[in-house]
């Protein structure tokens, strides 16, 4: 299944849960207005959520002090997208002592149902 990553960010101070759907603009919003950093003027440009399309928020529990995800591939079987990813190091993370990975995907379809499954 194509998708693609529209944010990556890492901000401990965002409370979400490991996987959000977003189907609708007004979720959309109301995540952007979560991730709006104040002490900067200007937010992230907030993405077109067009029909058909989903957001997928991935904010993993990791095992990695200091890591960061690379998403291998997702498959939909009916309404159940799964994400394969595995963890990987982030010096930037390191050196910031940052370990709350956020990551916002695009995908062409709109599942109920998703699954984080790890891969080596």
């Amino acid at each position: 299944m194509k998708f693609s990553e529209i944010r990556r960010l890492n901000d401990s101070k965002v409370k979400l849960k490991e996987i959000t759907v977003i189907n609708s603009t007004k979720d959309l919003l109301d995540l952007y207005e979560k991730l709006n950093d104040k002490q900067f003027a200007r937010s992230a440009p907030i993405p077109v959520l067009e029909d058909h399309e989903s957001f997928i928020v991935i904010k993993p529990q990791l095992k990695l002090k200091f890591g960061d995800i690379e998403v291998d591939k997702m498959e939909q079987e009916r309404s159940l997208l799964k994400v394969y990813y595995k963890e990987t190091e982030n010096q930037e993370y390191l050196e910031n002592r940052q370990n709350d990975p956020i990551v916002i995907f695009k995908v062409l379809s709109q599942p109920t149902i998703v699954k984080l499954i790890p891969t080596k």
